[in-house]
């Protein structure tokens, strides 16, 4: 079997497994990650495309080979803090893969899309205000009862924060108005597309859908 083939097998593999995740095929006790950690030996791939938190996370010593990329494997190995304000990342993809962190502070950047924390089950503290285009956030790692902070405030994109089901959020987690605690996102926001404009409720933001 070549490299080449090799290579694409391998690929095909890691979509399969996070299909069957997201899906829920493999239950009966099976836990699948959605975002598993398969290298290559010799063959270290950086996991961090945004140039900015790279180098932010070398400056922390998550490099621990001092190669200048972070790979999957060091980023597992990580039990520290990620603290990084104001420093204009645009993208923290890879952060999945740090799963022993108890602290994401990424207060004032310029992060956007979604953003999916729910596989870093270690986290006590999580700042993320100031980041004006991200539009959601998976928070429903199982651990939300024992998160001391969530804050996402700030934040003129966000609409919708999920978490835990058996979960409601207490006056440690912080939103704007206009955004919305769920069990699932999609659904809420489904259902405030259909609402008329105007009529939803200003102080009914624990949106529960199952």
């Amino acid at each position: 079997m070549t490299k080449h083939v090799f290579l694409i097998l391998a690929a095909m593999l890691i979509n399969a497994m996070s299909l069957m995740a997201q899906s829920g095929i493999g239950g009966g006790g099976i836990n699948i990650d959605p975002y598993p950690c398969m290298e290559i030996p010799n063959r270290p791939v950086n996991i961090i495309p945004d140039e900015i938190f790279k180098q932010e996370l070398i400056n922390l010593g998550v490099d621990t080979n001092n190669d200048g990329i972070i790979t999957c494997s060091e980023a597992r190995a990580y039990n520290g803090e990620i603290v990084l304000q104001s420093k204009g990342i645009e993208s923290i993809q890879g952060i999945v893969q740090f799963r022993n962190i108890t602290k994401l502070d990424v207060y004032n950047n310029k992060i956007k899309g979604h953003l999916d924390l729910s596989v870093l089950k270690k986290l006590k503290s999580v700042n993320l205000s100031g980041n004006t285009q991200l539009t959601s956030v998976n928070m429903a790692n199982g651990n939300n009862a024992n998160m001391l902070r969530f804050g996402a405030q700030a934040n003129l994109s966000l609409r919708c924060v999920q978490i835990d089901k058996s979960f409601t959020p207490n006056g440690n987690w912080n939103i704007d108005s206009w955004a919305t605690f769920s069990t699932e996102c999609a659904d809420c926001w489904q259902r405030q597309r259909n609402q008329r404009p105007g009529r939803r409720s200003k102080t009914r933001r624990l949106c529960r859908c199952s």
